[in-house]
């Protein structure tokens, strides 16, 4: 084992030595801490917190002293004699990276924090975020990259599972990737979305779709950010289509940095928005009761969407410009939709890609499925270049894209056992009967019927209705909803 360098030489973060010192005895101060809590056979979730923040603690003293080494070498060291400064920053780095090799890949297990009277206090719930392997990877410029980004996330509603085995399998694709070098974009993989929702647990049943503190949509009201994109944009566009795509980005990470929040399920839906708004392909994976995969995505984006659809066998593509409530893909994508529109004169591409992936039902976590799901998803970032290698041809598709506002939702008209008729998957003629609804005090069975034709791509899990209750949903082209046209 090589001996800690020991000479009398002034070092970069020598001036700022007292700082460092006092932030060190800080974290001193924490881990004597989490002794004592280990003791005390504290809480584990508890006990993981204060880890995270001890590492959060190091390394912002890591990035401290990396900042100074890395300005007392340009300083010392200019024109043609910057060898010397190239090797010490090169083993600075190192030393921060405690020499692990270079990874593109994020792994996110913490995206956290917990409301403190007024204001959010972060308090993750795991390990920092970090990656479950081979390094760690800080974008240091992401409004220079030169390849693509994506940012993949499971189980934003923390109760549908099937993406999160998807998304221990996309880990291991993608590394093996990266280890072969075909990994030429970044990918930051979320593996559980929903920390809060995890937890949550109802007369011991989990409960991750709605927010027991006030019963809001985990997939709801996420941040709007378009007006301040806008107005930090005004007199800012040109003629170029690719600097424009820069001064976006740069507005709308700006308007999310600017997001504050008042309670934790706020806190995470601003996080998760920060994460992802810089990417070029944004995926949300979710899963419904009883369904067949199907996909949500922009309108103007039928193509791509169309694409990603044939690739995971999609059986129901479902379009809409704004859906209603804000759900997560909308508030990674529609941001540019209406910066395109606001600023019709100029070139203003569709730089996010966002689709929620609906990975069939809740029961449907089988490893071969998750496999073939995940490696869907990576030929679809071959395609957008975030992965190197030439395409696969395209699948046959099952269905084409068809409006959000066409989908028919089928209620159960009064309280009863339900008896379904049709399948997940089943082509379902207009004026079909796909249900029946059995009243328990008078045996009458009463029969649903469908008032377009398409495919019944998601049906209720349970077999008691309420009067109202949604029992399935069906891809039809005659309808014309109008308002918030998602499930609660």
């Amino acid at each position: 084992m090589a001996s800690a360098e020991t000479t009398s030489e002034a070092r970069g973060y020598s001036a700022n030595k007292d700082q460092l010192q006092k932030r060190l005895r800080r974290i001193e101060g924490q881990v004597r801490g989490i002794q004592g809590m280990v003791d005390d056979d504290r809480y584990c979730i508890d006990v993981l917190t204060q880890i995270s923040a001890v590492q959060a603690a190091l390394d912002k003293v890591a990035q401290l002293i990396m900042s100074a080494c890395a300005h007392a070498c340009s300083s010392a060291w200019t024109g043609s004699a910057c060898r010397p400064c190239e090797q010490r920053c090169r083993a600075a780095a190192a030393a921060l990276s405690g020499d692990r090799p270079h990874t593109n890949t994020r792994w996110i297990g913490r995206t956290l924090a917990w409301a403190s009277g007024n204001t959010c206090a972060s308090r993750p719930v795991s390990a920092a975020i970090a990656a479950q392997g081979p390094g760690r990877v800080w974008t240091a410029c992401p409004a220079a990259r030169a390849a693509p980004r994506a940012t993949i996330q499971a189980a934003l509603h923390a109760d549908e599972v099937p993406g999160l085995l998807v998304a221990q399998c996309l880990r291991e694709q993608l590394l093996a990737l990266e280890t072969a070098g075909q990994l030429l974009g970044e990918v930051q993989l979320v593996p559980y979305a929903n920390p809060i929702g995890l937890a949550q647990q109802v007369n011991g049943q989990h409960q991750g779709r709605f927010d027991l503190r006030d019963g809001v949509n985990f997939n709801r009201n996420h941040p709007e950010l378009a007006d301040a994109a806008c107005a930090a944009l005004q007199g800012r566009m040109g003629d170029d289509a690719k600097a424009n795509v820069r001064r976006v980005r740069a507005a709308l990470r700006d308007a999310a940095a600017a997001l504050t929040a008042s309670h934790p399920a706020q806190d995470l839906k601003n996080k998760l928005v920060q994460l992802a708004i810089d990417s070029d392909v944004v995926l949300d994976l979710h899963c419904d009761s009883q369904a067949v995969m199907h996909l949500y995505g922009l309108t103007p984006q039928a193509e791509l969407c169309a694409e990603l659809g044939a690739l995971l066998g999609a059986q129901a593509i479902l379009l809409a410009t704004e859906s209603g409530d804000s759900p997560f893909d909308e508030a990674c994508s529609s941001p540019w939709l209406k910066v395109q529109e606001k600023f019709a004169p100029y070139p203003v591409p569709l730089a996010c890609f966002c689709a929620t992936v609906e990975l069939r039902g809740e029961a449907d976590t089988d490893h071969a499925l998750a496999r073939q799901d995940a490696a869907a998803i990576i030929e679809f970032l071959r395609r957008r270049g975030v992965i190197a290698g030439s395409p696969a041809p395209l699948p046959a598709a099952r269905c084409q894209p068809t409006p959000l506002a066409a989908s028919e939702p089928i209620n159960a008209p009064r309280a009863g056992v339900v008896v379904f008729h049709q399948e997940p998957g089943a082509w379902v003629p207009a004026g079909a009967v796909v249900a029946d609804v059995v009243d328990i005090d008078s045996g009458e069975v009463v029969p649903v019927h469908c008032v377009s034709a398409g495919v019944l791509y998601a049906r209720i899990a349970t077999r008691w209705a309420t009067p109202g209750k949604r029992l399935a949903k069906i891809a039809g082209t005659s309808l014309a909803r109008t308002g918030k046209l998602l499930s609660a």
